[in-house]
């Protein structure tokens, strides 16, 4: 009678898979060479980029459109 409380069946385990996603994050954010030298790639694009913005929209003596009118940002 002793078999027969005992079930064979496994039960999920409720967290399961909490662990998955952990090793995923653990495996995705481990640092490599790879990973280094893109971020520095993306940095180098944003920090040219920002420069080109900025070099574009340079105000003279407070102005910013033609023939001097005066922008509402710069009042």
């Amino acid at each position: 009678m002793a078999g027969f409380a005992e079930s064979e069946i496994p039960f999920a385990q409720p967290f399961g898979w909490l662990d998955q996603l952990s090793g995923l994050l653990v495996r995705g954010l481990a640092p490599s060479s790879r990973k280094l030298r893109t971020a520095l790639r993306m940095a180098t694009n944003a920090t040219i980029g920002v420069g080109l913005v900025a070099s574009c929209h340079v105000n003279v003596a407070g102005t910013c459109g033609t023939n001097g009118v005066r922008c509402l940002a710069t009042l």
